[in-house]
């Protein structure tokens, strides 16, 4: 089924029934989300998450960024308990983390991530026979109930019924147009193999697609760039981090620089939300990658191709990523970006400041 609770900044929300499962059962494998701005980390501890809804039997979970720069999780289902540290490193206030936590419970393992969108920076931690969590208290914390606590910095949480991959750049939305060497063609009716025409001139290979369907939160919410600006076609849907290409007057006034790759949240004008798929709640992503990392026509725009850096060095990160059904020695390393980058700017009037206000929950 996929997520089956989102809730965002906004306050929206969206709660699904688990297929197969009672309110009053337990997840046998899932995932759960958390992106958040982090928050006095240097100082205090700095709570994403705490449940601890009021029930017969003991149940709930924690995640905690604490002073040390560790991200730690806690949870209990009746007599079995779970507590780990990762260790991020520097992080500094205001730091964009996305916490992901999976479990398999048939298969007795579990994984806990935390991506660092801005930095480009992953951290992995496995987890050995993980409890499996409650569906009561993840569609609690969803739900905003009594009892499920959510920090101020975060910008959003979902649940998933099912282990979801991690890391990697978003994309492009479904439907936007990619420019090939045989003309026009929508990104999600591309082909392995097809030629994509490249910003300097070239031709290159498709080599692999990405797709996932994410929850509208945090960093992963679209934004929309209209048909005319920056010499888009058509209205453009990305993901806030994307990275476009600015050239010309734009890039000498705004950057000093004849050419500049640009988040798309942090363009001259910036992206207009927009509401995603179907229920507002999740947008299927699609990204393209080619033997080289570079700027591709979407749309009219000239944007970037999946960066995957060197991460084919670390196969046991790359197997938890959408990359990791690629074939042995298929992904290639891609140890330049294609133009210089403009560095990730903290906006300004960050949502996340205020705590998620609660509203009434929709079932599906």
């Amino acid at each position: 089924m996929g997520w089956t609770g989102i809730r965002d900044h906004a306050g929206n929300r969206v709660l699904r029934n688990v297929t197969g499962v009672v309110e009053t059962g337990l997840l046998a494998r899932g995932t759960l989300l958390v992106e958040a701005r982090a928050r006095g980390v240097g100082r205090n501890h700095d709570q994403l998450v705490d449940v601890a809804i009021e029930r017969g039997w003991d149940s709930g979970f924690r995640l905690t960024l604490t002073p040390r720069r560790f991200l730690e999780i806690e949870a209990v289902t009746g007599r079995n308990r779970m507590q780990h540290r990762l260790n991020l490193g520097t992080i500094e206030d205001g730091t964009l983390v996305r916490v992901t936590y999976s479990w398999n419970g048939p298969a007795r393992s579990g994984l806990l991530t935390a991506e660092l969108p801005e930095q480009g920076r992953i951290h992995q931690l496995e987890v050995m026979a993980p409890p499996p969590l409650a569906v009561a208290d993840l569609h609690g914390l969803v739900a905003g109930l009594h009892g499920a606590e959510i920090g101020a910095g975060v910008l959003g949480v979902a649940v998933a019924d099912q282990v979801e991959a991690v890391g990697l750049a978003p994309g492009f939305a479904r439907g936007t147009t990619v420019d090939t060497e045989g003309g026009p063609r929508r990104i999600d009716r591309l082909q392995l193999g097809d030629r994509v025409l490249t910003a300097d001139g070239r031709a290159l290979p498709v080599r692999w697609i990405t797709r996932r369907t994410l929850p509208a939160i945090g960093s992963l919410a679209p934004v929309t760039i209209p048909a005319s600006w920056f010499d888009a076609t058509e209205t453009v849907v990305l993901p806030p981090l994307q990275r476009v290409l600015l050239s010309g007057p734009d890039a000498r006034r705004e950057f000093g620089s004849d050419a500049v790759l640009v988040a798309a949240r942090d363009l001259p004008v910036a992206g207009v939300p927009r509401p995603a798929d179907e229920d507002g709640a999740e947008v299927a992503w699609y990204n393209i990658l080619l033997d080289e990392h570079a700027c591709i026509r979407v749309g009219g725009l000239w944007a970037e191709s999946l960066y995957a850096g060197t991460i084919a060095k670390h196969p046991e990160i790359l197997a938890t990523t959408p990359l990791g059904a690629l074939p042995p020695g298929a992904l290639p390393m891609h140890r330049q970006v294609a133009q210089a980058v403009v560095p990730v700017a903290l906006p300004a009037e960050e949502p996340s400041v205020a705590p998620l206000a609660p509203v009434l929950v929709r079932r599906a």
